[in-house]
């Protein structure tokens, strides 16, 4: 069975932390949202220099910069959280501080796990788009890869009610880009 974790790990592979022990977790909101009038929330990182708006509450974290197993070193972001109780929306985002993402590498990677990709160009930003069917499970995905960072979007949902295409694509759709915090 394809779980997010499992999605998260295939697409973060290329760069995967590679340490001894585990970093620590630095949380920066719990169950934060200031909600839109129609419900949704803004999300943005503390530090990730990103946002991205979410149809429920969210946490905001980060894990503290580290050595990637491709010989980087980044840090990673993290704002999500679960909606409706049966669906678990996110996106991660590592900023490397040495080193660069190989975005051939990476997409090769993913592809060999879940397929062909889709290419995926919202506002500028341009990557790929996974989706993932299984008979009690689905995930969406979208990953972009930049000069300095990789960014997944993941949208999984359990049981067979999948999230109507207008709930993923303004939760695809919202995600911007801006300059991390230091």
């Amino acid at each position: 069975m394809c779980s997010r974790t499992a999605l998260l790990v295939a697409l973060v592979s290329m760069a995967s932390f590679s340490v001894s022990a585990a970093p620590e977790l630095e949380f920066h909101r719990k169950a934060a949202c200031e909600p839109a009038p129609d419900g949704w929330c803004l999300a943005r990182s503390t530090k990730g220099g990103f946002s991205i708006e979410l149809p429920m509450p969210f946490n905001d974290f980060m894990l503290p910069a580290d050595t990637l197993k491709t010989g980087g070193k980044a840090s990673a972001h993290v704002v999500g959280g679960v909606y409706e109780g049966t669906a678990k929306l996110s996106a991660t985002c590592l900023r490397y501080v040495e080193g660069k993402p190989d975005a051939k590498a990476i997409q090769e990677n993913v592809s060999s796990k879940f397929g062909k990709p889709q290419p995926y160009d919202k506002a500028g930003l341009q990557g790929q788009r996974y989706r993932v069917q299984e008979p009690q499970r689905s995930a969406d995905a979208v990953s972009i890869v930049g000069t300095d960072y990789q960014c997944l979007l993941v949208a999984e949902v359990a049981g067979d009610k999948p999230l109507p295409p207008e709930t993923l694509e303004r939760f695809f759709g919202s995600f911007t880009l801006s300059t991390p915090t230091k």
